[in-house]
């Protein structure tokens, strides 16, 4: 077993400008039906889209992984209230991502602060076994 770590920082100003600039298809291409759900009930939108969007980037970092045309920013879901750590999945390609290389648990957690967004994500990898490998 292992763990593997995925850290991103986002500037909160450039998700404000996204808001201002009224760009839905921006919003659809990163973020899924529910997300954007969730964004419309929370007390300040920019802290939501700027802290998942650099969760989303954090859990495909934490993923070591190329992006491929086959990967979309909605395959990385995340969900979770102010009062609860938020929680994350991967689907379709990043899912089987996630799958082949063994993750069996996805811990995260975000923050901001001074017009920064953080977000950290550890995987916990199990690695697969000379046997479990061969075809």
């Amino acid at each position: 077993m292992k763990a593997q770590l995925g850290v991103d920082v986002f500037d909160m100003a450039r998700m404000e400008r996204a808001i201002e600039g009224r760009n839905p298809a921006y919003f659809d291409a990163i973020f899924a039906p529910g997300e954007q759900a969730e964004a419309a009930q929370h007390i300040n939108p920019t802290i939501y889209y700027a802290t998942r969007f650099a969760l989303k980037e954090a859990a495909f970092k934490a993923l070591q992984t190329h992006w491929t045309e086959e990967m979309d920013w909605k395959q990385i879901s995340t969900r979770g209230s102010e009062s609860e750590a938020p929680k994350v999945k991967y689907e379709g390609a990043l899912g089987k991502v996630a799958k082949d290389i063994g993750v069996s648990h996805v811990s995260a957690s975000i923050s901001y602060d001074k017009g920064i967004a953080f977000a950290a994500v550890v995987l916990t990898v199990h690695e697969k076994s000379a046997s479990e490998t061969e075809d």
